[in-house]
């Protein structure tokens, strides 16, 4: 069933589906793992056309575990996922971008890598930009909790092959504008990533402008 909101500036469509919970004394199904993630989880139906009555497994509360205290990381996956709004990648969606940084967030913990977990925005920014980069031109991206399931399956290689080109591109820009200090261009390059084009600086979109700034100021030489 689809709810339609409507209202001023704001139209949305929201897919209402029942969730069956299991209990933290069920753990999933093989080979799902489950080291040290004890808590409740759900199955949600995912119906694909060969097979409608599918169902994917759902552990938010234990991903909301993995991404504890990493708050950088967490505006970051905010940056990429507006990047992809404004690139009008409807194909990426915001599960696949999440799942990047549930990757690299337990395996910098595993290796207890404070470090890296506490550089800047922009070098984070950055990072993150060529992961997603490298996920796509493999068109590969393991789930997180089974990583034999690749959740690019259902996108075709001339989508992820362009959106590897275009996010290539992009980074050699910015290379490209740092290494010459030319703030002026970082700044152009910048604001096309997280505004429309007709979309124009003003109160309206405070939180772009604030990304913007916030990845200039880390950013700049």
């Amino acid at each position: 069933m689809t709810a339609h909101i409507s209202g001023e500036n704001v139209d949305i469509d929201v897919d209402l589906v029942p969730v069956i919970e299991f209990p933290k004394t069920v753990s999933p199904p093989h080979p799902i793992r489950w080291k040290d993630q004890e808590g409740v989880w759900y199955i949600v139906p995912k119906p694909r056309e060969d097979n409608e009555f599918l169902w994917r497994l759902s552990f938010p509360d234990q991903e909301r575990k993995v991404m504890n205290g990493l708050n950088k990381l967490k505006m970051v996956n905010r940056f990429l996922k507006r990047m992809r709004d404004v690139f009008n990648w409807r194909p990426l969606a915001s599960y696949y971008i999440k799942s990047i940084f549930l990757w690299e967030a337990h395996e910098r913990k595993e290796k207890k890598d404070e470090v890296f977990l506490n550089k800047n925005l922009g070098y984070l920014f950055a990072y993150f930009l060529g992961k997603l980069q490298w996920y796509l031109e493999r068109q590969t991206l393991p789930f997180f909790w089974d990583k034999e399931m690749n959740l690019f399956v259902k996108i075709n290689r001339p989508t992820l092959e362009g959106f590897a080109g275009r996010i290539k591109n992009v980074r050699a820009q910015m290379d490209r504008h740092i290494q010459e200090a030319n703030t002026a261009e970082l700044e152009k390059l910048m604001r096309s990533l997280f505004y429309p084009a007709k979309e124009s600086i003003s109160g309206d979109n405070k939180h772009s402008h604030d990304v913007v700034r916030s990845l200039l100021s880390k950013l700049r030489l």
